[in-house]
């Protein structure tokens, strides 16, 4: 992922580069710091935390091999990746969460699946960067002549993870102490959850804070119980770093956070997304989130 570099970036410094890791640890503390006396904590809540923590692990190894954009000569943003990587690292990002619990696979699948099907309406703020990045990525792709094919491998990939996603939930039904998690309420709920972390995370990756509006942007049908109700969450810039959500969602007031990446300036040189950030600056934003007054 890729925002333009801060105004205080040494000379030359044009973007900073963030890698799927480090937008993750950014969910993960969002995940880690969710509830409060007015929205009910994640149940259950280690599994939770690491479905959102490890939701888009299957892009660790293709993050870094990523080819540099041969015009900008920085590196690509994930949606420009080739046809099939997408489905590729969801059934792995699955894998990876149903191998610590069954549940976060489900949630991991279930998040992939999502995406491809406007994550069900059930949530997810609508981030002015990320929905400029898919209309570029998708000119891209029609530029570029994708393959017929691989719509229908969607299609197949989408036809097995709800085979996934069935399994899953069949066997945890069938636990008098995991069949709660798999009713329609609650896994509804989760679900909802961590596109509010995902999409609140994104909203800090893909823009450089001078380029964040000061508009309030909705993040809408973030869980407020586990009974399946929800409220709209409003997140605004006030000041450099600072942020105020309403209603306040988090265990901690003030909620500082911090996102990791990397400095870069292009090189034509240089073969993929591994090689630039070797000779980039690490870069740590710091962000604070409190109520609204």
């Amino acid at each position: 992922m890729l925002q333009r570099a801060p105004a205080t970036a040494l000379s030359g410094m044009t973007h900073k580069c963030v890698l799927m890791i480090q937008h993750l640890e950014l969910v993960a503390q969002l995940a880690n710091a969710f509830g409060n006396e007015n929205f009910d904590e994640l149940l259950p809540k280690e599994i939770m935390e690491h479905a959102a923590a490890n939701h888009d692990a299957g892009w660790y190894e293709k993050d870094l091999t990523m080819s540099l954009d041969p015009v900008a000569h920085i590196p690509r943003g994930l949606l420009f990746a080739p046809p099939g990587t997408s489905v590729e690292v969801g059934s792995k990002s699955a894998d990876i969460g149903e191998a610590f619990h069954a549940y976060s696979g489900l949630l991991i699948s279930l998040h992939h699946t999502g995406l491809q099907q406007g994550r069900y309406g059930e949530g997810g703020g609508k981030v002015p960067a990320f929905a400029e990045m898919v209309s570029e990525s998708k000119q891209w792709r029609e530029a570029s002549g994708e393959p017929a094919t691989a719509q229908a491998s969607i299609e197949d990939w989408l036809a097995k993870e709800t085979e996934r996603q069935e399994r899953i939930k069949a066997a945890l039904s069938n636990d008098a102490a995991t069949a709660p998690w798999v009713s329609n309420e609650a896994l509804w709920t989760n679900y909802r959850a961590m596109q509010f972390f995902d999409t609140l995370a994104l909203y800090f990756c893909l823009a450089a804070e001078h380029d964040r509006p000061s508009t309030p942007l909705e993040f809408p049908k973030v869980p407020t119980s586990v009974s399946g109700k929800s409220t709209t969450v409003k997140v605004t810039r006030i000041h450099e770093g600072r942020y105020t959500c309403e209603p306040y969602p988090f265990n901690r007031s003030p909620l500082t956070v911090t996102l990791a990446g990397s400095l870069v300036k292009p090189d034509a040189s240089l073969a993929n997304a591994l090689a630039m950030i070797s000779k980039g600056a690490l870069h740590v934003e710091t962000i604070t989130l409190e109520p609204a007054k």
